[in-house]
């Protein structure tokens, strides 16, 4: 089994077997050699009005994958070693995540910290 992203490869192949040869979800699971839960999800997710498309869902995945939430990204080494001296002083994630924004220092919130 495969762990990368589906490709526009890949998708055709999963219309043409779902649309055009009526194959079910673990048939052509077999066929891409992937999990049957991936092409589940597949068609799930990556459906525009009712019907699947493998260029739409090639889109709709690569915008997904585009906007996904980088939350290290915006954080600065200095923000870092200043969170890192708050743990290391038995501050909570909470504690500390109010304490920088009653500094107005950068936001970060406490799942960040966890």
């Amino acid at each position: 089994m495969s762990c990368q992203q589906l490709s526009l490869a890949e998708r055709q192949q999963i219309y043409v077997l779902r649309d055009k040869n009526c194959l079910g979800i673990q048939a052509i699971a077999r066929v891409l050699h992937r999990s049957p839960s991936t092409i589940s999800r597949e068609l799930l997710h990556n459906q525009s009005n009712g019907r699947y498309l493998p260029e739409t869902a090639q889109a709709l995945a690569q915008t997904r994958r585009h906007n996904r939430k980088r939350p290290f990204a915006k954080v600065s080494l200095e923000l870092v070693l200043l969170i890192k001296q708050h743990l290391a002083a038995f501050h909570s994630p909470e504690q500390l995540c109010g304490r920088l924004e009653l500094e107005g220092k950068d936001f970060v919130s406490h799942e960040l910290v966890y």
